[in-house]
């Protein structure tokens, strides 16, 4: 199991969270995903995650709660991959960090330059991906509006 197994088991866990009239043969209304052959719910993801952490952890001799968070951080970029082209209104804000520069990132409140690794929520606010990562992390909220952002931790 890699960072993009996992990751698109977590898309494919959202998709059917947000189009769920798109599955109809889903009596039992649980959300799924396939990941190494399994069924896996939000917590199997989880589960899968900390397995992976604690082999690599192991085969490092590093501790695990750091490679655990690297592996979270590596999973959400890949799911941001997965998810980027759905995501119309973000691209065009993202696309405008690149072309403009000189947006301002909501959490660090630093200068956005073109090239840099740039994130948006569902709302379209922009951010620095270290960034707003680290912010989701403690917090479910988008740092300028407080919309929820959806996570499954």
């Amino acid at each position: 199991m890699d960072e993009i197994q996992i990751a698109k088991a977590k898309a494919e866990i959202l998709d059917k969270l947000v189009n769920s009239s798109k599955y109809p043969d889903n009596p039992t209304g649980r959300v799924t995903a396939i990941l190494g052959g399994k069924e896996v719910d939000s917590a199997g993801i989880s589960r899968v995650m900390a397995e992976l952490a604690m082999s690599r952890a192991q085969a490092t001799n590093r501790d695990f709660k750091t490679v655990l968070e690297e592996t979270e951080w590596m999973v959400s970029v890949e799911l941001a991959k997965i998810l980027e082209p759905t995501v119309d209104p973000v691209l065009k804000a993202l696309n405008e960090v690149e072309e403009e520069g000189g947006s301002v990132c909501g959490v660090c409140q630093e200068e956005m330059k073109p090239g840099e690794d740039v994130r948006a929520t569902g709302c379209v606010h922009k951010f620095h991906e270290f960034c707003i990562y680290r912010w989701l992390k403690q917090k479910n909220a988008c740092p300028m509006c407080r919309n929820s952002c959806v996570t499954d931790q």
